[in-house]
């Protein structure tokens, strides 16, 4: 009884750390999205600025790359994420099945763990959108790119 009380607690601590990290994981994903909902913005009014880069042409070519650059970094942050999540949802699915062999408290613990599973599955398929329209958005800055460098010529 005693070794089976000590098996719990270590899992609660155990359950209870991979909520903390669920947690701190989709602070970090609400951080992307936010910063992807700004390189979106930033890219449309970069659209609307389109009369103004024709009319300086040298100007445009350095805020091009700088977006460019911008876009790539943040596709690659958006890919260690998801990577991070998806560790931290496999980790949270062999912490669920653990727990299912416990009784009391501990099914409390894996109705928790569970909607944290729900949380990071529902926002790993948002980073992946994200990621999408960010690669979508590194397309477009490379055709702006190229039609810059056609202008010029």
């Amino acid at each position: 009884v005693g070794n089976a009380r000590e098996q719990v607690r270590q899992i609660t601590v155990a359950v209870k750390e991979q909520a903390a990290q669920g947690q701190n994981i989709v602070q970090a994903v609400e951080n992307v999205t936010n910063q992807a909902m700004q390189v979106n913005q930033a890219t449309k009014e970069q659209a609307k600025g389109v009369e103004e880069i024709v009319q300086g042409v040298g100007n445009a070519r350095e805020q091009v790359r700088q977006i460019t650059v911008a876009v790539k970094e943040q596709a690659t942050n958006v890919d260690d994420i998801l990577s991070n999540m998806r560790n931290v949802t496999e980790q949270a699915s062999q912490v669920t099945k653990a727990t299912k062999v416990q009784t009391g408290e501990i099914e409390k613990l894996i109705g928790v763990v569970s909607d944290i599973s729900e949380v990071m599955n529902m926002r790993s398929k948002k980073m992946e959108k994200a990621t999408e329209i960010t690669k979508t958005l590194i397309v477009y800055a490379d055709e702006i790119k190229e039609a810059l460098a056609e202008f010029e010529r």
